[in-house]
């Protein structure tokens, strides 16, 4: 274990979301500094809005219990 608590061998876990919000700060290069804090708000404001949704993004379903497939209704 290193001091902060995670061990030597653990690896950062990215998520999509996260990682398409903070591209948005590759525009920085090209615009004026005045323009930067816009920027900056704007990533910080998805930021955030990734973080409240967290856990709330519907999972994989879970499998289907075993046993008889129930029939299905006659199409006629």
């Amino acid at each position: 274990m290193t001091e902060g608590g995670a061990s030597d061998h653990d690896e950062p876990v990215h998520d999509a979301r996260v990682d398409a919000v903070l591209s948005d700060l590759e525009q920085l290069a090209d615009l004026p500094v005045e323009s930067h804090l816009e920027v900056y708000e704007a990533v910080h404001a998805k930021l955030r809005e990734v973080l409240q949704s967290a856990g709330q993004a519907p999972g994989p379903r879970p499998p289907t219990p075993p046993g008889p497939t129930p029939p299905r209704p006659a199409v006629s």
